[in-house]
């Protein structure tokens, strides 16, 4: 069963757009653009670099080097983007690299005993835990609800070198936050790489038929998958990198495939045990990340070799590719949850935390009917998709219009999923949105006005069906 913050994400999600908006009229030192019909904002602004973000929510987080002694100390932060507040998560001297979150839970690896062990953090409780008290390295946390899952050395002599690569085999270590209890879920002598878990399916790259793996040194393995429900391992594809970094999301799995000379972008639909190459250009396009029907990942086309990477988007639902980032700096894909991709970007000379809240594609505009001629036979979402398109008409600042767009689409997928109770939320959201664009006058009040009054007739519309 999910947990309580987990249900109660749902809410919360529905006041992240609204509130980022009042962020971006508060905070006007904030550097904030359009791109590519997204709006793009600057997370992080510290000197020092900041890099490997997660998304969750309305929380990102990082890794922080502000505080550090040349590159031998690092810090976790995050931000919360309903407030605007950013947090330092750790405080003890030592390097912590790939944080990630779901829910109030932040993990990460830590090298503050002498070896790489997995901590946890609590937002909820302000409380710090160290998950892993064996003396040999444990490291690549990924988190699903309660489950915790690694990479751990204690059973096959796997470590990590100076330059925190792996070398030596490795196992994937399952642990339950609810019960308090740890599982080894692989037994094979092999190396593996990169573990990632959605539900009950654990996936890794798994090096049990291939050739050993050394410091410094990039093979094949297999992607492998293992399903807590019906405790059965699945190898799904031969011949994956060891760089790889596999994702999951529902019955989808994304990877970086090197098999046509570079690597591509694939995708495995484990319903129809299909494979599927999402991505052709002859360049390199490498660890991608996967929510819904959306995968994002780091390309390199726009390069020489290796230089100007940028951040790239497939839409599964429309089949359409789009570039997230456009600036001739290098930008590497981080993470991407609900409408929120996150980034790691150097356009400022050094490395910052970067974000993106995507919209959808441009629809054909609806003739916008007088205020008061509004159809008795019209439904909620008709009603709901004639006021989007007149927003969209207006002349308003881009990247608030975005949000907007955004947030009644939001309410329009509410409807037609059925859920009425999560529309009325939204939608009363969505009219304080546009009274405090209305405040910080970037609304004409005319237009604020029909905006709310034609929402509220909405709202009652869908509150007495």
């Amino acid at each position: 069963m999910k947990n309580f913050w987990e249900n109660d994400m749902k809410i919360k999600h529905i006041l992240m757009i609204c509130l980022f908006i009042a962020l971006l009229l508060i905070f006007a030192e904030t550097a904030t653009a359009t791109v590519a019909g997204k709006s793009e904002m600057q997370i992080t602004t510290d000197e020092a670099d900041q890099s490997n973000s997660a998304t969750f929510g309305d929380m990102v987080v990082w890794e922080d080097y502000r505080n550090a002694d040349g590159y031998e100390s690092t810090d976790i932060y995050a931000y919360n983007l309903s407030t605007g507040q950013e947090t330092k998560i750790t405080s003890n001297t030592s390097l912590k690299y790939s944080p990630v979150i779901y829910g109030d839970k932040i993990a990460w690896e830590d090298n503050r005993n002498g070896n790489w062990d997995i901590y946890l953090y609590n937002l909820s409780t302000s409380k710090e835990t160290r998950i892993t008290l064996n003396e040999s390295d444990q490291y690549a946390p990924a988190l699903y609800e309660d489950r915790l899952v690694w990479l751990d050395g204690r059973n096959g002599g796997g470590s990590l070198d100076v330059d925190h690569w792996p070398e030596g085999n490795w196992d994937v270590f399952m642990y339950n936050l609810s019960t308090s209890k740890g599982t080894r879920i692989t037994t094979n002598e092999s190396w593996k790489t990169f573990p990632a878990i959605y539900g009950d399916k654990i996936l890794w790259v798994d090096g049990r038929n291939g050739e050993p793996l050394h410091s410094h040194q990039i093979v094949d393995g297999d992607l492998f998958m293992y399903d807590l429900s019906t405790s059965e391992e699945t190898r799904l594809v031969s011949n994956v990198s060891s760089d790889t970094k596999p994702d999951i999301y529902g019955d989808r799995i994304v990877w970086g495939d090197d098999r046509n000379q570079n690597s591509d972008i694939y995708m495995y639909d484990l319903v129809n045990s299909t494979e599927v190459q999402i991505t052709d250009n002859e360049s390199e396009q490498w660890r991608p990340a996967l929510y819904e029907d959306r995968i994002i990942w780091t390309d390199y086309r726009n390069g020489n070799g290796w230089d100007n990477p940028d951040v790239y988007m497939y839409n599964l639902s429309t089949s359409e590719e789009m570039q997230i980032t456009t600036s001739e700096s290098e930008q590497w894909a981080d993470d991407i949850h609900s409408d929120i991709v996150v980034w790691t970007d150097n356009r400022n000379g050094k490395n910052d935390i970067y974000m993106s809240i995507l919209r959808a594609s441009e629809e054909e505009p609806v003739k916008e009917e007088p205020a008061d001629e509004e159809s008795s036979e019209a439904s909620s979402v008709e009603e709901l998709k004639k006021l989007k398109a007149h927003v969209n008409s207006l002349d308003i600042e881009p990247s608030a219009k975005d949000l907007l767009d955004a947030k009644l689409r939001y309410t329009i997928q509410s409807l037609e999923a059925g859920d009425t109770d999560a529309a009325l939320v939204k939608l009363g959201f969505y009219i304080e949105c546009v009274s405090i664009m209305e405040a910080k006058d970037r609304i004409e009040s005319e237009d604020a006005d029909y905006i709310i009054s034609k929402a509220e007739r909405i709202f009652d519309m869908i509150e007495s069906s």
